[in-house]
Protein backbone atom coordinates (compact mmCIF):
# COMPACT_ATOMS: atom_id res chain seq x y z
CA UNK A 1 0.00 0.00 0.00
CA UNK A 2 2.70 2.23 0.55
CA UNK A 3 4.54 1.69 -2.36
CA UNK A 4 1.32 2.55 -4.11
CA UNK A 5 0.29 5.83 -2.25
CA UNK A 6 4.14 6.86 -3.54
CA UNK A 7 2.92 5.73 -6.98
CA UNK A 8 -0.26 7.86 -7.34
CA UNK A 9 1.89 10.94 -5.32
CA UNK A 10 4.23 10.71 -8.31
CA UNK A 11 1.26 10.71 -11.07
CA UNK A 12 -0.18 13.69 -9.13
CA UNK A 13 2.89 15.50 -9.21
CA UNK A 14 3.59 14.57 -12.63
CA UNK A 15 0.26 15.97 -13.95
CA UNK A 16 0.37 18.91 -11.56
CA UNK A 17 0.27 22.37 -13.19
CA UNK A 18 2.67 23.25 -10.84
CA UNK A 19 4.71 20.31 -11.33
CA UNK A 20 6.80 22.92 -14.02
CA UNK A 21 8.42 25.84 -12.94
CA UNK A 22 7.42 29.39 -14.66
CA UNK A 23 6.69 32.70 -13.99
CA UNK A 24 6.00 36.17 -15.99
CA UNK A 25 6.53 39.49 -16.18
CA UNK A 26 4.42 41.39 -14.33
CA UNK A 27 4.34 44.19 -17.04
CA UNK A 28 2.22 41.98 -18.76
CA UNK A 29 -0.50 43.39 -16.78
CA UNK A 30 -0.25 46.88 -18.32
CA UNK A 31 -2.21 46.60 -21.40
CA UNK A 32 0.31 49.11 -23.30
CA UNK A 33 2.69 46.87 -22.07
CA UNK A 34 1.06 43.59 -22.60
CA UNK A 35 0.41 45.13 -26.41
CA UNK A 36 3.44 44.72 -27.17
CA UNK A 37 4.80 41.45 -25.95
CA UNK A 38 5.35 38.61 -28.67
CA UNK A 39 3.71 36.31 -27.37
CA UNK A 40 0.59 38.98 -27.90
CA UNK A 41 1.14 39.80 -31.18
CA UNK A 42 1.76 35.99 -32.20
CA UNK A 43 -2.05 35.78 -31.05
CA UNK A 44 -2.61 38.59 -34.32
CA UNK A 45 -0.68 37.65 -37.04
CA UNK A 46 1.66 34.83 -38.13
CA UNK A 47 4.26 37.37 -39.62
CA UNK A 48 6.37 39.24 -37.05
CA UNK A 49 9.37 41.15 -37.61
CA UNK A 50 13.03 42.01 -36.51
CA UNK A 51 14.86 45.02 -36.90
CA UNK A 52 18.43 44.48 -36.46
CA UNK A 53 20.51 47.80 -35.43
CA UNK A 54 24.68 48.01 -35.19
CA UNK A 55 27.10 50.98 -34.64
CA UNK A 56 30.23 50.49 -36.78
CA UNK A 57 32.21 49.07 -34.32
CA UNK A 58 29.42 46.56 -33.52
CA UNK A 59 29.34 45.90 -37.20
CA UNK A 60 32.90 44.62 -36.86
CA UNK A 61 32.54 42.90 -33.65
CA UNK A 62 29.77 41.04 -34.31
CA UNK A 63 29.11 40.63 -38.41
CA UNK A 64 25.98 41.08 -39.21
CA UNK A 65 25.35 38.62 -41.47
CA UNK A 66 26.24 35.62 -38.38
CA UNK A 67 23.96 38.06 -36.31
CA UNK A 68 20.86 37.60 -38.75
CA UNK A 69 21.47 34.13 -39.00
CA UNK A 70 21.76 33.82 -34.61
CA UNK A 71 18.60 35.99 -34.30
CA UNK A 72 16.31 33.91 -37.01
CA UNK A 73 17.56 30.18 -35.47
CA UNK A 74 16.62 31.92 -31.75
CA UNK A 75 13.49 33.40 -32.91
CA UNK A 76 12.55 29.55 -34.46
CA UNK A 77 13.38 28.03 -31.12
CA UNK A 78 10.92 30.26 -29.13
CA UNK A 79 8.34 30.66 -32.19
CA UNK A 80 8.19 26.72 -33.35
CA UNK A 81 5.78 26.11 -30.29
CA UNK A 82 3.16 28.84 -31.77
CA UNK A 83 2.84 26.69 -34.58
CA UNK A 84 3.31 28.38 -38.00
CA UNK A 85 4.34 31.32 -36.83
CA UNK A 86 7.26 33.52 -38.89
CA UNK A 87 9.56 36.28 -39.36
CA UNK A 88 11.12 38.29 -41.76
CA UNK A 89 13.81 41.80 -41.18
CA UNK A 90 12.53 44.42 -41.66
CA UNK A 91 14.51 47.96 -41.91
CA UNK A 92 11.73 49.94 -40.43
CA UNK A 93 8.55 49.26 -38.24
CA UNK A 94 9.24 46.34 -36.07
CA UNK A 95 7.82 43.95 -33.91
CA UNK A 96 11.76 43.13 -32.08
CA UNK A 97 14.41 45.26 -32.32
CA UNK A 98 17.91 43.83 -31.64
CA UNK A 99 20.81 46.50 -30.88
CA UNK A 100 24.34 46.20 -30.33
CA UNK A 101 25.94 49.33 -29.24
CA UNK A 102 27.87 50.81 -26.44
CA UNK A 103 26.97 50.80 -22.47
CA UNK A 104 24.07 53.41 -22.15
CA UNK A 105 24.58 56.25 -19.32
CA UNK A 106 23.15 54.33 -15.83
CA UNK A 107 22.71 51.06 -16.82
CA UNK A 108 22.83 48.66 -14.56
CA UNK A 109 22.07 45.42 -17.01
CA UNK A 110 25.28 43.34 -16.82
CA UNK A 111 25.38 43.74 -20.27
CA UNK A 112 22.01 42.53 -21.87
CA UNK A 113 18.72 43.79 -21.38
CA UNK A 114 14.80 43.27 -22.89
CA UNK A 115 13.03 46.92 -22.80
CA UNK A 116 9.96 48.49 -24.42
CA UNK A 117 9.87 51.16 -26.81
CA UNK A 118 7.19 53.20 -27.69
CA UNK A 119 6.20 50.56 -30.43
CA UNK A 120 8.06 47.78 -30.15
CA UNK A 121 10.10 45.67 -27.35
CA UNK A 122 13.92 45.90 -27.41
CA UNK A 123 16.75 43.21 -27.01
CA UNK A 124 19.70 45.35 -26.22
CA UNK A 125 23.69 43.84 -26.00
CA UNK A 126 25.95 46.25 -24.84
CA UNK A 127 28.90 45.28 -26.97
CA UNK A 128 31.99 47.04 -24.20
CA UNK A 129 30.83 45.02 -21.34
CA UNK A 130 32.96 43.08 -19.16
CA UNK A 131 32.25 40.32 -16.89
CA UNK A 132 35.20 39.90 -14.10
CA UNK A 133 34.98 36.77 -13.36
CA UNK A 134 36.65 36.15 -9.73
CA UNK A 135 35.04 33.36 -7.99
CA UNK A 136 37.19 30.70 -9.03
CA UNK A 137 34.41 28.45 -10.37
CA UNK A 138 35.46 24.48 -11.27
CA UNK A 139 35.61 24.70 -15.15
CA UNK A 140 35.56 28.79 -15.34
CA UNK A 141 38.85 30.08 -15.11
CA UNK A 142 39.02 33.53 -13.92
CA UNK A 143 39.14 36.22 -16.07
CA UNK A 144 37.62 38.94 -17.83
CA UNK A 145 34.79 37.91 -20.35
CA UNK A 146 33.57 40.07 -23.05
CA UNK A 147 30.22 39.59 -25.27
CA UNK A 148 31.83 37.52 -28.62
CA UNK A 149 29.71 36.04 -31.73
CA UNK A 150 28.82 32.61 -30.95
CA UNK A 151 30.85 29.83 -33.19
CA UNK A 152 29.67 27.09 -35.02
CA UNK A 153 26.03 28.03 -34.72
CA UNK A 154 25.36 25.41 -37.55
CA UNK A 155 27.32 22.20 -35.71
CA UNK A 156 24.76 23.13 -32.59
CA UNK A 157 23.45 19.77 -31.43
CA UNK A 158 19.83 19.28 -30.19
CA UNK A 159 19.40 19.49 -26.57
CA UNK A 160 23.01 21.05 -25.66
CA UNK A 161 23.65 23.20 -22.73
CA UNK A 162 26.53 25.56 -22.50
CA UNK A 163 28.37 23.66 -19.94
CA UNK A 164 28.45 20.83 -22.58
CA UNK A 165 29.77 23.22 -25.36
CA UNK A 166 32.08 24.44 -23.13
CA UNK A 167 33.70 20.85 -22.09
CA UNK A 168 33.51 19.54 -25.91
CA UNK A 169 35.70 22.68 -26.87
CA UNK A 170 37.99 22.82 -23.16
CA UNK A 171 36.97 26.41 -22.82
CA UNK A 172 35.33 27.91 -20.00
CA UNK A 173 31.76 27.73 -19.07
CA UNK A 174 32.07 31.54 -19.26
CA UNK A 175 33.83 31.74 -23.35
CA UNK A 176 30.45 30.16 -24.32
CA UNK A 177 27.58 31.94 -22.17
CA UNK A 178 29.19 35.52 -22.54
CA UNK A 179 28.03 34.62 -26.70
CA UNK A 180 25.63 36.71 -28.84
CA UNK A 181 23.78 33.55 -29.33
CA UNK A 182 23.30 32.34 -25.65
CA UNK A 183 22.33 35.85 -24.91
CA UNK A 184 19.46 35.96 -27.74
CA UNK A 185 18.28 32.70 -26.81
CA UNK A 186 17.48 33.96 -23.09
CA UNK A 187 16.41 37.85 -24.27
CA UNK A 188 13.91 36.57 -26.47
CA UNK A 189 12.26 34.48 -23.72
CA UNK A 190 11.74 38.03 -21.58
CA UNK A 191 9.99 39.63 -25.47
CA UNK A 192 8.02 36.75 -24.86
CA UNK A 193 6.84 37.80 -21.83
CA UNK A 194 8.94 35.04 -19.51
CA UNK A 195 10.10 36.48 -16.33
CA UNK A 196 13.92 35.66 -14.24
CA UNK A 197 12.66 32.48 -12.36
CA UNK A 198 15.56 32.54 -10.27
CA UNK A 199 14.39 36.15 -9.13
CA UNK A 200 10.46 35.65 -9.69
CA UNK A 201 9.43 37.34 -6.56
CA UNK A 202 12.15 39.71 -5.74
CA UNK A 203 11.27 42.14 -8.87
CA UNK A 204 10.01 40.43 -11.87
CA UNK A 205 6.91 38.87 -11.31
CA UNK A 206 4.13 37.90 -8.83
CA UNK A 207 2.75 35.36 -6.69
CA UNK A 208 -0.46 35.67 -9.30
CA UNK A 209 2.08 34.98 -12.62
CA UNK A 210 4.18 32.24 -11.48
CA UNK A 211 4.54 28.29 -9.97
CA UNK A 212 4.93 28.07 -6.19
CA UNK A 213 7.73 26.40 -5.13
CA UNK A 214 11.81 25.76 -6.52
CA UNK A 215 12.03 26.74 -9.51
CA UNK A 216 13.72 23.92 -12.01
CA UNK A 217 16.56 24.96 -13.75
CA UNK A 218 15.46 26.52 -17.34
CA UNK A 219 16.87 28.41 -20.18
CA UNK A 220 14.90 31.49 -17.72
CA UNK A 221 16.84 30.29 -14.57
CA UNK A 222 20.68 29.95 -15.53
CA UNK A 223 20.66 30.55 -19.13
CA UNK A 224 22.44 27.12 -19.80
CA UNK A 225 20.48 25.78 -22.13
CA UNK A 226 20.20 25.92 -26.27
CA UNK A 227 16.76 24.60 -26.25
CA UNK A 228 13.60 25.05 -24.47
CA UNK A 229 13.52 23.06 -21.17
CA UNK A 230 10.10 22.00 -20.55
CA UNK A 231 9.58 24.55 -17.79
CA UNK A 232 10.21 27.30 -20.66
CA UNK A 233 7.60 25.55 -22.59
CA UNK A 234 5.07 25.98 -19.96
CA UNK A 235 6.13 29.66 -19.51
CA UNK A 236 5.52 30.08 -22.96
CA UNK A 237 1.80 28.40 -22.37
CA UNK A 238 0.97 30.21 -19.66
CA UNK A 239 2.05 33.32 -21.00
CA UNK A 240 -0.14 32.67 -24.22
CA UNK A 241 -3.22 31.41 -21.67
CA UNK A 242 -3.31 35.10 -19.75
CA UNK A 243 -2.61 37.46 -22.66
CA UNK A 244 -5.16 35.07 -24.62
CA UNK A 245 -7.80 35.46 -21.99
CA UNK A 246 -7.01 39.42 -21.52
CA UNK A 247 -7.69 40.12 -25.15
CA UNK A 248 -10.16 37.19 -25.66
CA UNK A 249 -8.68 35.69 -28.92
CA UNK A 250 -8.86 32.14 -30.61
CA UNK A 251 -6.02 30.57 -31.73
CA UNK A 252 -4.50 26.99 -32.39
CA UNK A 253 -3.06 25.61 -29.24
CA UNK A 254 0.50 25.79 -28.37
CA UNK A 255 2.50 23.06 -30.18
CA UNK A 256 4.88 21.02 -28.30
CA UNK A 257 8.13 20.52 -30.30
CA UNK A 258 8.75 17.32 -31.90
CA UNK A 259 12.01 16.65 -29.77
CA UNK A 260 12.11 14.97 -26.96
CA UNK A 261 13.01 17.32 -23.78
CA UNK A 262 14.75 15.85 -20.99
CA UNK A 263 13.53 16.35 -18.08
CA UNK A 264 16.31 16.44 -15.99
CA UNK A 265 20.04 18.36 -16.49
CA UNK A 266 22.42 19.54 -14.75
CA UNK A 267 23.36 23.20 -15.10
CA UNK A 268 26.06 25.68 -14.18
CA UNK A 269 24.25 27.78 -12.02
CA UNK A 270 26.98 29.93 -10.35
CA UNK A 271 27.22 32.52 -13.41
CA UNK A 272 24.68 34.43 -14.56
CA UNK A 273 23.22 37.82 -16.32
CA UNK A 274 21.94 39.50 -13.76
CA UNK A 275 18.46 41.04 -14.18
CA UNK A 276 17.24 41.83 -16.88
CA UNK A 277 15.08 45.15 -16.78
CA UNK A 278 11.32 45.71 -18.79
CA UNK A 279 11.68 49.40 -17.33
CA UNK A 280 10.56 52.09 -20.37
CA UNK A 281 13.95 53.27 -22.72
CA UNK A 282 15.01 56.65 -22.55
CA UNK A 283 15.56 56.77 -26.27
CA UNK A 284 18.02 59.46 -26.50
CA UNK A 285 20.61 57.14 -25.72
CA UNK A 286 20.66 56.18 -29.29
Amino acid sequence: MKKLALLQLAVLVAVSPHARGWGLKKELLNPSIGRLCLTYKALHSRVLRFRLVQDQESRRLFPPEQMRAEINSALALWSAPMGSLRWRESTGACDLRIEFGPTPAGDTSNGAFTAVDKDCLVVRINRDYVWRERRGLPGNANGDYRWEPFPGLAQLTPNLTVDALAQQRGVAHSRVFWTSYRAFVHEFGHAFGLADTNELLTSQSSPDLCSPGPQPDSVMKTSNYFYLTPDDLEGLRQARKLLRERISVTRLPLVTPSRREPEALEAFSSAEIGSEEWAPRVTNTR
